[in-house]
């Protein structure tokens, strides 16, 4: 898991957003990308290439 803050570039885009990376550690690909606007509470990898992410109160289960 690899967690960046995001560089504001456009007027609309969210303030204080995050990139959220999984990453294969067996491989080392990207398996999921996605920006956050709300605030990141746990994260745990699960093995390959998944995640266990809690984002606003919520639990999910990234990957493939």
């Amino acid at each position: 898991m690899v967690l960046d803050t995001v560089v504001r570039e456009e007027p609309l885009e969210p303030r204080g957003a995050q990139r959220l990376r999984v990453i294969d550690a067996m491989t080392g690909e990207v398996t999921v990308e996605m920006l956050i606007s709300e605030e990141v509470g746990a994260v745990h990898a699960v093995g390959g290439g998944r995640a266990l992410v809690t984002v606003g109160g919520e639990t999910l289960l990234l990957g493939r």
